[in-house]
């Protein structure tokens, strides 16, 4: 993790009011992977459970998946199959690919349009 992201995540822990060290902003960005989604749906866990407090949730050594994994099918299910074709191959290069590049993965006919 980069440190310029890893200070992203931190403000964004700090903006929503939780209260912790550099180090548990640094394990809750690591255990959700830096997922800006995921980290905000932590961080209210964190305000509504543990009065804002970072350590006391880390005390807990459980991770929030379960409504983070619904939330992202949710998000998932909404897209046209378009889109879903993008993300597979985009999830299966790993790497930065060029419009042209993605369009020749995709088996499936574009319109120009699209």
């Amino acid at each position: 993790m980069s440190g310029f992201k890893e200070r992203e995540e931190q403000e964004m822990l700090k903006m929503k009011g939780i209260a912790g060290t550099e180090a548990e902003y640094s394990i809750l960005a690591q255990r959700y992977a830096g997922n800006p989604l995921a980290l905000k749906i932590v961080a209210t866990t964190i305000q509504d459970l543990f009065d804002g407090k970072a350590s006391e949730f880390l005390q807990q050594d459980k991770a929030v998946f379960g409504d983070i994994q619904d939330l992202l099918e949710q998000q998932f299910e909404r897209l046209t199959e378009l889109e879903k074709d993008i993300l597979y191959w985009l999830a299966i290069d790993r790497e930065p690919v060029s419009l042209i590049q993605l369009q020749e993965d995709i088996v499936s006919p574009i319109p120009q349009q699209n």
